[in-house]
């Protein structure tokens, strides 16, 4: 019984911090989610038929738009960004590489962080598991069609190859970051609803 209160009071204060309006902590929060897509490209596996590699950027990217507000979603994703381009080597391929073939994930982060946020928040999807589910399934959605979309520029290479390089190898493994980012996601919101 303890044990339920103490993750009750750990949920609620964690959900005050989220909802907090200190401009203080929305820079916090913005860095930190900034911060730790950056940490999560450095949990790459490499895949020697695609130079998209396997990261934890897409569970980070779920996780930072299912609990921020659609505004700092974008900040986090924003600053990941803009502070690569500037040469901080945090790209899962290395510093400055928004152009290289990983560049249109990138800005699916920037774009899809702040949709799930609205998708959860403002339309009301996140009032129950399926609909959590269902919106980090458009987000990571959107991810790689900007991905691929970039990559086929990038490379010349038809549709079809671009999917299979560049989406079909990540479908089961965004399947499970899905999974784990909207349990997570439920469990810290469910108080807060």
């Amino acid at each position: 019984m303890k044990t339920a209160l103490a993750l009750t009071d750990v949920r609620t204060r964690v959900c005050g911090l989220l909802e907090s309006r200190s401009v203080g902590v929305q820079v916090l929060l913005v860095v930190v989610g900034a911060y730790l897509t950056a940490l999560a490209a450095q949990v790459k596996i490499p895949l020697p038929f695609t130079p998209v590699p396997v990261t934890a950027q897409v569970l980070v990217v779920l996780l930072i738009g299912g609990l921020l507000r659609p505004r700092l979603a974008f900040g986090a994703q924003a600053v990941f960004l803009l502070a690569g381009m500037a040469g901080l080597p945090w790209y899962a391929v290395g510093g400055g590489y928004p152009l290289g073939p990983t560049g249109g994930y990138i800005l699916g982060f920037v774009l899809s962080a702040p949709m799930l946020s609205m998708l959860l928040r403002r339309y009301g999807v996140g009032r129950s598991l399926t609909g959590v589910v269902l919106a980090m399934a458009a987000a990571v959605t959107t991810i790689h069609l900007l991905g691929a979309t970039h990559l086929a520029l990038l490379t010349g290479a038809p549709i079809g190859a671009t999917l299979a390089m560049a989406v079909a190898p990540f479908v089961a493994v965004d399947a499970v970051k899905i999974v784990l980012a909207a349990g997570v996601v439920r469990a810290v919101r469910l108080e807060s609803r």
